[in-house]
């Protein structure tokens, strides 16, 4: 039985590498990757935009690779 260790993480992507963000995070982690970087961000509060965050407790392990 593996104990998974929990980090808490923010993490904030340009629009132009979310898809890459999600992309690698999908194969590194599987179903617990999707829906990472669902949050647009601009200065504005309107689209598009210009960043992308996701925010919340990830495995250890995949912490230490991002």
């Amino acid at each position: 039985m593996s104990i998974i260790t929990w980090a808490f993480r923010t993490m904030i992507v340009p629009a132009e590498e979310v898809e890459l963000a999600r992309a690698l995070a999908a194969a590194i982690t599987g179903d617990a990757g999707s829906g990472m970087w669902a949050t647009a961000l601009s200065v504005s509060g309107e689209m598009p935009a210009s960043h992308y965050i996701s925010s919340g407790m990830i495995d250890a392990e995949f912490a230490a690779l991002l």
